[in-house]
Order: structure tokens, then sequence, then C-alpha cells
């Protein structure tokens, strides 16, 4: 039965927004034109996790990753003049294997205090969780999950340095 399966092989839990913002950021210097000044409007298409399914990345956990990884870039304003949108577009999971390996797909939109577009790109990151990461599959998903999406988050504030 489904409930004796879910028992052998554990619960899902959703991604946890600590692990989701990445260690180190760019190396290219800070873009001054953003220095406090973005903050995040709204983070939509993240969805809630179901224990008996697969682990899954919330909006409100992707948007307060988000906003962790630009204030500890220097970029969150709590009242900037620049408002983020984020959408997860898409988040490609394998449903087996050992190594399992998940893409994000997020747009960032973002315009002035004009209401002029002044960033949006759509972009996509993946990661790997290995067997030997977890030799629990619903585990090694979260990881995977968290993994693309701090990968997505550095992908992100990357491109903004660089524009």
């Amino acid at each position: 039965s489904l409930g004796l399966l879910a028992l052998v092989a554990g619960c899902a839990t959703t991604a946890k927004n600590t692990a989701m913002v990445p260690g180190s950021l760019s190396e290219i210097g800070l873009n001054e034109n953003y220095s406090k000044s973005i903050r995040v409007a709204a983070v939509e298409g993240g969805k809630a996790t179901n224990p008996l399914w697969t682990s899954q990345i919330s909006s409100g956990a992707f948007k307060t990753s988000l906003e962790n990884s630009l204030k500890a870039r220097g970029y969150l304003g709590l009242n900037g003049p620049n408002v983020l949108t984020a959408t997860l577009v898409d988040l490609k999971q394998p449903l087996v294997g050992t190594s399992l390996t998940v893409t994000s797909i997020v747009r960032y939109a973002m315009k002035n205090a004009s209401g002029q577009s002044v960033f949006d790109q759509t972009i996509t990151a993946s990661y790997t969780a290995a067997f030997s990461d977890s030799l629990l599959a619903v585990e090694r998903l979260r990881l995977a999950n968290e993994g693309s999406a701090r990968a997505n988050i550095a992908k992100f504030i990357a491109a903004l340095d660089k524009q």
C-alpha cells in the first residue's frame, strides 16, 4: 500500500530557505546601481510539498532565500525603488535514480521607480544530489531542489553584478 511505501521511503520534506542561499556570491564587484535598492514584491509559481509525494520549493521559501541572498550581496532595500518579481516557471525533477538532478527555471523581472523594465531574464540552473549525499531518495530530491534554487539565485545575482 501507499502508506507502507511512505514509511519505508520516508516522507518528502519541503526545501529549506536557509539551504537555498548561496554560500559565496559572484566575485565580480558589486553593481552600485543596485546597492540597497531592490525589494522583492512577489514570488510566484512555487508549490507546497505533499509529504506522501515529492519535495517541492514553496513560493514563500524561495522568496525568503532570494531576499536573504540579495541582503548578503548588499542589494536588498526594504523600500527600494527597484521592484523585483520572481516566477518559478518550472522545477524539473526526476522520478527515480541514484543521483537526482533537479533543474529550476526562474524568470526574474524588475522595474524601476518609473515602472520601466530594468531586468528581465529567465535563468536555468541544475544541481545533482548524489546517492552518497543521502540514502533516502526523498532526502536526495530535497537536497537537489535546494541546490538548484541556490545555483539559480547565484546566477541571478551574478547577472545583476554584470549589468
